[in-house]
């Protein structure tokens, strides 16, 4: 029989299928199959020969298979991620925990903390420090803002409640029964107005009902209430989790706690941005050269070595790969990990290429904008951030604060060759010549004590330097040693050897020092805000918080990936010329627009740069270095004869000049961050030209915001137009019917994203009216869209019912380029965040601009790393280059967070807390293994009998070798055996002896062991939870399985 035919009586088309065939019907391991048939079957393996006549059939099958089992995997994958993500917030939640259940007890919680949430612990005492020290130093309280992005079933915001109350905090949140409805109504209750109120803000249910819009905006309008809430006196503090992170302005906060590290930078971003809101800290008080410090906590689990060495999974359900599905390979979970977060990504379904991405964007974004040059000022001001802490831990655009400022020298003053500029010949070094802005991007290195677990370990190694069982610095102990006053004269005798009397100390427990440096060690985050308060000077502040010793730099594990920016002086060969600027705010009826008439093309990266550079270097256009004074004190009452038209900003002015019909441009993303006044750029940017030309202005927002656009037009007037007729002496009535009359029949009602789905399906009045003027054939034709809060076409968290039909959207705007040409619709997206579930959603926006699919960028993951990106997951120098030619134009990009003036300033404060677990290892044995602990005693006892036997043998070949020399004399080498013989027994009896007590002991060890184990398997503790709930942890013990090896 042919190869062919026989892998065919078989079925096997596939060589994974036919490995497992061979290994099921083979003779000798049970196996039916005719021996010469299955040899047969086997040669034809080896030379590679394979059923064909089924194959199609049978790829089928499998790919169906393989669908199913990737279904499975994403499900498995999606249920322990959200399990290790609840462990870590709280490691199982009783019904005694619910504030809002009958069964609540606050001392049963608070008992509980330690072992189910560490965390919590942590976040408990740093609010209590925090406020005995503003207390101590202020005579005043602060507001805090906690959050928690885990919201399934009770955990996060709802739970961080709970043990906010067991710990003497009033929660304002009440409900009662009203007879009308079966659910209890919510209400707010500030009875208790004493700096201890808290309030809530939950995805969950609480007391069985869900929040409404009232209670949210009524919670809010009491927290942010000016002056009486400024310092919390009605409610000090709020909890929000993930469902309340957007559309929330939050005032007057001084902390923020993050209960758990955001999965993405645009989550982290977010989460802050809810506190750092224009003139949001106003009510504060501005410190000199600094502005308003918003210290932001960062808590984080650690693990413990014992459990990094013992926790094993499944690789393949970890990595999420089908090839090695269901292959028998464990790895340990948390290996080379210390932050429990870094092992639960790894069951998510972020790509670390996309996180790595997301970070790397918001570092570019200043410097791939259009606008670059003329922001510098604003982007390199001094970030307090990078100042002080984690330099790239909150990504807020460009290179901050004295790094920058530091290396101004560099390409800005360096020559560059004349000649035809383009990316892809021209490079300036910026990493090497040290460029203001550059950001140079590295691997991780985490060899931080940020990083580290946050406890000494005492009895541990103490060198002559700080080591990683206690890596606090002699100044650090003698400074705990004082503090809570040991004795001095025992340190004063030690002066030749400091640390060590001080780490010997350290190990006496009964004189408490250990549990002191631990608590100071703990706390030493507390001291930041004081620190940095009780300076006006920079490099003082950097010198006290260098005492307490939170980060190592080690630049030697980190490698610098450096690319070739383009920062220089501009070409004056590559000028392109540009008619002179008349300002948007001329009061003459006159005002020109010859100067938007000159039609320039499309430029390469380089050639814009020196376009922007040599026609847009003015006052009118470039931001001024930032002065840090408090801008948000109240101006004066302005003159009563006065419009209320405002000064546009030096960006506003920039878009409005340069985003016109006339632009080659199809569109510009204003990647601008909250409180820059993107609503007043739209307006002044449609009325300054597209208006005037006939373009219809066609304005999506949040039904929220659509007054916005009003205040925007007729109150803080940023309408080109209105201005000039106001100054001319036109009266705006007060009824805003009435105002509207007084613009073109270029303005279209704003609308919402529903209103927008709606039109795009042709279902609404305003598509009626887009008809009657453009016709079918271009519905969109000589029409400017201004989208706000544009992330969420993409990534947002739109209803399905409001989410407009993106593939509807892109054929009709790719439609009007084709048929109208010069005449197409133009865009305008405004976003403070351009992407938040990937980072690939800012070039889906930006290729709604692109009038040809060669000049989009992918969005396909995968085609992007193979095109921009390393291996190292990180852009490409050519893969960067390609993408700064293509976005070249089309984003303005402005950050005002790092700006102090308005602009409360995070700093990053990382908290790191250890897991609770299991710390004896033959108590890990007994819970994970359900190892007998009945065994050693066993063991003793069978080594007995073994050592009795062995006795019994003995005294048999004693009377053996000395009976055939009775009543005679017994050779000399006879009587060293039989003395030998002797020793033997005697050594064994002494076993024997031994071990009975031992087993006596063991008796009494084995007792207590049993009632830890106990303890255990009843307790909260994180590790064990962890290993119990999530169901796919493996726990192995290579050491003790080999003590078990020795002892048998």
């Amino acid at each position: 029989m042919s190869c062919e035919k026989i892998m065919c009586k078989y079925g096997l088309n596939d060589k994974s299928l036919i490995r497992d065939w061979l290994k099921i019907n083979h003779p000798d391991k049970g196996g039916n199959m005719d021996r010469d048939e299955f040899m047969k079957v086997l040669e034809c393996y080896k030379n590679n020969v394979t059923c064909t006549a089924k194959k199609a059939k049978n790829d089928k099958a499998k790919n169906d298979k393989k669908t199913s089992t990737t279904k499975n995997t994403r499900k498995k994958r999606a249920k322990i991620f959200t399990c290790m993500r609840k462990t870590a917030n709280f490691s199982k939640i009783l019904n005694y925990h619910k504030f809002d259940k009958t069964l609540y007890d606050p001392k049963k919680l608070n008992n509980e903390l330690v072992e189910a949430s560490p965390k919590m612990v942590q976040l408990l005492n740093n609010i209590k420090e925090l406020d005995a020290q503003d207390v101590k130093y202020h005579n005043k309280k602060f507001k805090h803002f906690i959050f928690s992005d885990v919201k399934e079933g009770g955990y996060g915001a709802k739970i961080i409640a709970s043990a906010l109350q067991a710990n003497g905090y009033n929660n304002i949140l009440k409900s009662k029964k009203v007879s009308s409805q079966i659910n209890a109504k919510l209400y707010l209750d500030i009875e208790k107005s004493n700096y201890q109120n808290f309030a809530l803000l939950s995805s969950n249910s609480v007391y069985g009902t869900t929040f409404n819009e009232k209670i949210k905006k009524e919670t809010l309008k009491m927290y942010n209430e000016r002056p009486a809430n400024i310092h919390g006196k009605n409610v000090r503090l709020i909890v929000l989790d993930s469902g309340f992170k957007e559309g929330i302005d939050l005032f007057d906060v001084k902390y923020v706690h993050i209960f758990e590290p955001s999965i993405t930078i645009a989550d982290l971003k977010q989460t802050v941005g809810r506190a750092t809101r224009t003139c949001g800290q106003k009510g504060l008080e501005f410190q000199k050269n600094i502005g308003w410090p918003l210290y932001v906590y960062n808590y984080y689990l650690t693990i413990p070595e014992i459990t990094s060495d013992s926790m094993y999974v499944n690789r393949s359900l970890m990595e999420n790969n089908f090839e090695s599905y269901n292959k028998d390979e464990d790895v340990l979970l948390f290996k080379n990990v210390e932050k429990y977060n870094d092992s639960t990504m790894n069951y998510s379904e972020f790509d670390s290429a996309m996180i790595q991405l997301s970070k790397q964007l918001y570092e570019l974004a200043p410097l791939l904008a259009v606008d670059y040059y003329l922001t510098k000022n604003i982007h390199k001001a001094n970030d307090l951030n990078r100042e002080f802490m984690e330099k790239d831990f909150y990504l807020m655009g460009g290179a901050g604060g004295a790094r920058a400022r530091a290396r101004e020298g560099g390409a800005e003053e360096a020559d560059v060759e004349t000649g035809e500029a383009d990316i892809e010949t021209r490079e300036v070094d910026e990493a090497t010549t040290g460029g203001a802005g550059e950001p140079n991007f590295k691997k991780q290195s985490d060899n931080s004590k940020f990083f580290k677990i946050d406890n000494i370990k005492c009895m541990g190694k103490c060198g002559k330097k700080s080591t990683n069982d206690i890596p606090v610095s002699i100044d650090f102990m003698k400074y705990v040693y004082k503090k809570y006053n040991h004795p001095k004269q025992l340190l004063i005798n030690a002066k030749a050897n400091v640390r060590q009397f001080l780490c010997n100390y350290m190990k006496d427990l009964d004189n408490k020092f250990c549990k002191h440096v631990n608590l100071e060690w703990s706390q030493r985050y507390i001291r930041i805000p004081y620190i940095i308060e009780k300076h006006n000077n920079l490099l003082d502040i950097k010198k006290d918080l260098q005492a307490l010793e939170l980060v190592i730099n080690n630049e030697d594990d980190s490698t610098n990936i450096k690319y070739p920016m383009i920062l220089y002086k501009t070409s004056s060969r590559n000028i392109i010329p540009r008619a002179k600027t008349v300002s948007i705010r001329s009061n003459s009826s006159k005002t020109s627009n010859k100067h938007r008439n000159y039609k320039f093309t499309k430029m390469s990266f380089i050639k814009m740069r020196d376009y922007i550079i040599t026609n847009y270097n003015s006052k009118e256009f470039v931001w001024e270095p930032i002065d840090v004074v408090n801008k948000c004190v109240d101006a004066p009452k302005a003159n009563a004869t006065a419009t209320n038209s405002i000064t546009l900003n030096p960006t506003q002015t920039f878009i409005a000049d340069y985003f016109t019909p006339a632009s080659p441009y199809k569109g510009i993303l204003l990647w601008h961050s909250v409180g820059t006044g993107k609503t007043c750029t739209g307006v002044a940017t449609a009325s300054s030209s597209f208006e005037k030309e006939g373009y219809s202005i066609l304005w999506v927002t949040r039904t929220t915001l659509k007054g916005d656009v009003w205040k925007n037009i007729f109150d803080q007037i940023c309408h080109v137009i209105l201005v000039d007729e106001i100054n001319k002496g036109l009266l705006l009535p007060e009824n805003l019917s009435d105002r509207k009359r007084h613009l073109s029949k270029s303005w279209l009602e704003p609308m919402s994203y529903k209103q927008f789905s709606n039109l795009l399906a042709g279902k609404n009045a305003i598509y009626d009216i887009l008809l009657e003027r453009n016709g079918s054939r271009d519905l969109l034709h000589k029409t400017l869209i201004i989208i706000d809060e544009a992330h969420k076409l993409y990534g947002g968290d739109l209803k399905a019912s409001e989410r407009p039909n993106m593939e509807i959207m892109e054929n009709l705007i790719s439609n009007s380029y084709k048929v109208s040409g010069a005449d197409s619709c133009k865009l305008m997206i405004m976003t403070a965040t351009p992407f938040t579930n990937s980072p690939l959603e800012l070039f889906a926006l930006t290729n709604l601009f692109m009038t040809n699919e060669s000049e989009k960028i992918t969005t396909n993951k995968e085609e992007f790393k193979k095109q921009y990106m390393t291996s190292q997951n990180i852009l490409s120098e050519t893969g960067l280059k390609v993408l700064a030619n293509k976005l070249s134009g089309y984003i303005s990009y402005l950050n005002r967070e790092k700006d102090p003036t308005q602009f409360a300033q995070p700093i990053m404060i990382n908290v790191p807390i250890l897991m609770s677990h299991v710390e004896n290892e033959d108590l890990r044995d007994a819970v994970y293994l359900n190892a007998n602990l009945n065994s050693i005693e066993k063991d003793i006892e069978e080594l007995i009998v073994s050592l009795r036997a062995k006795i019994k043998e003995e005294k048999a070949d004693y009377k053996s070798k000395k009976l055939p020399f009775k009543n005679k004399e017994i050779p000399q080498h006879i009587t060293d055996e039989l003395d030998a013989i002797l020793k033997n027994i005697k050594s064994f009896e002494d076993k024997i002896n031994g071990y009975k007590q031992n087993k006596a002991d063991a008796k009494d060890k084995m007792k207590e062991l049993k009632d830890k184990v106990r303890t255990i398997k009843n307790s909260l503790l994180q590790e064990y939870i962890l290993y119990t709930k999530c169901m796919h942890i493996k726990y192995k013990n290579v050491r003790t399985q080999k003590n078990y090896k020795l002892l048998r």
